[in-house]
């Protein structure tokens, strides 16, 4: 009886070992998410101002060559 009442308690320590060890991998995804989300923002601005150089720099080479 005192071997289950042993065995019952690792298990239950197991068992919270296992519960923070998932619970620190969902922050750990959680932080990663959000880099992610901000750096796929900064990398569309970068689009963003990289087309409208490109447009501004057409635009102006169309209307140098008109003169």
């Amino acid at each position: 009886m005192e071997r289950i009442v042993r065995v019952e308690e690792e298990l239950k320590s197991q068992r919270e070992l296992m519960i923070q060890g998932f619970n620190s991998i969902d922050k750990r995804l959680e932080s990663n998410e959000k880099r992610y989300e901000d750096m796929n923002s900064r990398f569309n601005s970068l689009q963003w101002t990289i087309g409208l150089g490109f447009t501004l720099m057409a635009g102006l080479m169309a209307v140098f060559n008109l003169f």
